[in-house]
């Protein structure tokens, strides 16, 4: 069965998110509010499990597992900078909420036109190009984590992973708006939690356990592999600018639309504590499994060519043919999540900002 059996799954999983988007489209057709911020009526859970899903992207699946595979458990830093996602939620969610509702704003270059009362929409323009630039290639980086996962663990090509993955996305965000990309990504966040904690145990147990892993680890790469401070350079000038560089990838979270965009969408302001916890929950297990992979898969499966592999290389040597097939929908839950947010952004930006005030 294998690998058509993974297959199989694959695409059965794909077939679910067309129908949850055609689902979602009856109840997004009732004006731009409900297509672009699903009502406001959104509750935590799903709130909470979107925003990490759609902030996670295949770094998750493919950048973060190769790191570790690489670097050891230096790469967990990556988890702290993740912190200043909890910090939206406690000091700007609730503002956003409030004012976005009062100004009648429903994305965000609308928001902070109003916010700022620019006349003149010069900061609406210069938000539009900035989003549509940038968002345009985060999201063909995304693709192409999809095809590299097709072309690994399916044997399908790269390009057919590509266009696959990319017509699925395209058509369920289309239908659904933002209450399909939201359900979505909180399928798809419950699927990379299940996976980002199951694979690093089963790793760990087939390599004799976590003491074993770690003799291992340091007989291969010495112990400073295994140091969290970067080894013995946590107290030079190289080690301090490393550990300062992983804290403050996290500042980009602050001003992500589409991360802001679901503070414009809560249900109501007392959710938000809720949400924050639930986040801080998801990226301790997504984060630290995502390191545990790689640090067990090189315990595993050393001198991998492509250390980004090290994930489907994983799933599918250590897995059941069905258990993988859940896996690899998760992994590819991780990059649809983030082109779907940013599918939807780039529509309401377009339909909203740049068609209304072109008219």
């Amino acid at each position: 069965m294998g690998g058509t059996g993974i297959l199989i799954i694959v695409i059965l999983y794909l077939v679910f998110l067309l129908g949850l988007g055609m689902w979602s489209a009856r109840l997004s057709s009732k004006g731009s509010s409900e297509y672009f911020l699903g009502g406001r009526n959104l509750g935590p859970w799903v709130l909470s499990m979107s925003e990490k899903a759609s902030e996670s992207s295949g770094f998750m699946t493919v950048g973060l597992p190769g790191e570790a595979y690489s670097t050891g458990m230096s790469a967990a830093w990556n988890a702290v900078s993740s912190v200043f996602s909890i910090f939206n939620w406690l000091f700007f969610a609730k503002r956003i909420r409030r004012l976005s509702e009062l100004q009648n704003s429903i994305t965000v270059p609308d928001f902070l036109s109003a916010r700022f009362k620019d006349d003149t929409h010069v900061m609406r323009w210069v938000s539009i190009v900035v989003m549509t630039v940038f968002m345009t290639v985060y999201v063909t980086a995304q693709f192409v984590a999809f095809g590299v996962l097709f072309e690994v663990v399916l044997g399908v090509s790269f390009s057919t992973g590509v266009i696959v993955g990319g017509i699925v996305t395209i058509i369920y965000t289309m239908m659904g708006g933002f209450l399909a990309v939201s359900l979505t990504d909180f399928i798809q966040g419950l699927l990379m939690a299940f996976a980002f904690f199951v694979l690093p145990i089963l790793g760990i147990i087939e390599i004799g356990g976590f003491t074993e892993m770690g003799y291992q680890l340091s007989d291969m790469m010495g112990e400073e592999f295994l140091a969290p401070f970067f080894g013995n350079s946590a107290l030079t000038v190289a080690g301090l600018i490393a550990i300062i560089s992983y804290l403050f990838i996290g500042i980009g979270f602050n001003g992500s639309p589409h991360v802001l965009v679901r503070y414009m969408a809560l249900r109501n302001t007392r959710d938000v504590k809720r949400i924050a916890l639930i986040g801080i929950v998801w990226m301790m297990i997504a984060y630290y499994g995502a390191v545990l992979i790689g640090m067990s898969g090189l315990a595993l499966f050393p001198g991998i060519e492509n250390p980004e592999h090290i994930f489907p290389t994983m799933t599918v040597e250590l897995l059941p043919w069905w258990l993988a097939g859940v896996i690899v929908a998760a992994a590819l839950s991780a990059m649809m999540s983030s082109i779907d947010s940013m599918l939807l952004i780039a529509s309401s930006t377009i339909a909203e900002d740049t068609v209304s005030y072109t008219h």
